[in-house]
């Protein structure tokens, strides 16, 4: 029952500001009087099994100084209301993309429940799984075992108290470890993620089946933009450079050596160098993301797909309509190793600027900035915040066979700056 003048408090991975949520985020719930020692080793499963995508973990006021205690590394923020009405309105503000509840199923919030099934989210309750009962200690809980249940959105739930919800169904028969259980509930989630960007994009990819807003924005963008068709014009844009060097995201980008290396043509992968204040004036710029407007230099960008490249056209409108001219090319459309490689794989925005590097066939690569969340220094240049892991879209060991593949049929010379891509390539057979 809620209790007037309590407050609740949210707890998010260091990973974004203080005012961590957005949809990326996973809504993680614990019971009041929840025992956290006991929950660690499921918290900690599921967040390494999410990737990228932050945790932001809720319990109430009279659990805060624990929880604390348990997962000292991460923020908090109270917010000093009724405690159920508190985290309506958080969950409302906040706006998280999925849920999971940690506790007895009958206690799940109902109101968590119905906001979930209304917005077509995830929503998972975590149970511990008891061995039995004693007059002296009550249930005792088998270690580290879990029971999933999960919310079926055909099902209408109901309010009445103390007893189970039938819209929150079964979902793992028997109990599991905590890194079973963690690993069930991030994959489900994933999936749903996975299935809603796919949808996103397959609605952006045909203009013509739009809202009207966009059908005219991207109309008007097209006559200012130009598209380069091939790989032939792309390399006659650029000059035919002899050297291209390719810069990832990760911190060996910002090596001092590639001071002292000669280039003709840089390659870029997003935007977060722009603040940098390092080898920021780039002739190609490779992205997964429609928001360039940041970009003053009319370099050439590359899209990943057909969804980013028109979603960008009506982005930067009226901006390419008063400014420079947009120059892009689109890497689903040349004739690449992306193309022909099998598989449910997606490659990582830096292995896909490799990929149409080599295909330019210069007599150099200058490879940097690849660390693949391995490094010491953290996920970015200057970045102690961003946890360290791979986007829960990308596998690394994928990307690196990928980048193996591109490197392996280059018939120029490969200078690596950074020991971490080296070395997995080395594993492979590929030593530059």
């Amino acid at each position: 029952m809620a209790r007037s003048g309590s407050t609740i408090v949210m707890i998010g991975v260091p990973n974004r500001s203080n005012n961590p949520g957005g949809p990326s985020c996973v809504w993680l719930q614990f019971a009041e009087g929840a025992g956290f020692e006991r929950w660690r080793p499921f918290v900690e499963a599921f967040d390494t099994d999410l990737g990228r995508l932050p945790i932001l973990v809720v319990v109430a006021q009279s659990d805060l100084e624990t929880a604390r205690r348990i997962f000292p590394n991460y923020l908090s923020m109270a917010a000093p209301v009724d405690e159920q009405q508190a985290m309506r309105s958080a969950f409302k503000t906040v706006r998280p993309g999925d849920a999971v509840y940690l506790g007895n199923r009958a206690g799940a919030p109902r109101w968590l429940a119905l906001l979930c099934q209304r917005r077509g989210k995830e929503f998972f309750v975590v149970e511990e799984e008891y061995a039995g009962t004693s007059r002296i200690d009550g249930e005792i809980p088998i270690g580290n075992s879990y029971r999933l249940s999960r919310l079926d959105p055909t099902v209408e739930g109901h309010a009445g108290s103390g007893s189970e919800d039938p819209s929150i169904r079964t979902f793992s028969p028997a109990p599991t470890t905590a890194d079973v259980a963690a690993r069930e509930v991030a994959a489900a989630i994933l999936e749903r993620r996975r299935n809603l960007a796919k949808a996103r994009k397959s609605a952006t990819s045909n203009p013509r089946k739009g809202p009207l807003g966009f059908r005219v924005k991207f109309c008007i963008g097209q006559f200012h933009s130009r598209r380069i068709a091939s790989l032939d014009a792309l390399n006659e844009r650029l000059g035919r450079p002899d050297t291209i060097a390719c810069l990832g995201s990760g911190p060996s980008a910002e090596h001092p050596q590639l001071l002292d290396l000669h280039f003709d043509r840089l390659f870029r992968v997003n935007l977060r160098w722009l603040d940098r204040d390092f080898l920021d004036d780039p002739d190609v710029i490779f992205t997964w993301r429609s928001d360039v407007g940041r970009v003053k230099r009319r370099a050439i960008l590359g899209f990943r797909d057909v969804a980013t490249e028109r979603q960008s056209i009506v982005n930067r409108f009226p901006r390419q309509v008063l400014g420079p001219r947009l120059e892009y090319f689109t890497i689903i459309r040349l004739p690449l190793l992306l193309n022909d490689w099998l598989g449910d794989f997606t490659p990582t925005t830096g292995a896909l600027m490799l990929d149409v590097a080599a295909a330019l066939r210069p007599k150099r690569l200058i490879i940097a900035g690849f660390d693949l969340f391995l490094h010491p220094e953290g996920a970015y240049p200057g970045d102690t915040v961003t946890k360290n892991a791979y986007n829960p879209f990308h596998v690394r060991q994928d990307d690196v066979s990928f980048i193996a593949r591109v490197l392996q049929d280059f018939e120029g010379d490969i200078v690596i700056v950074g020991d971490i891509l080296r070395e997995h390539l080395a594993a492979k057979g590929i030593t530059p």
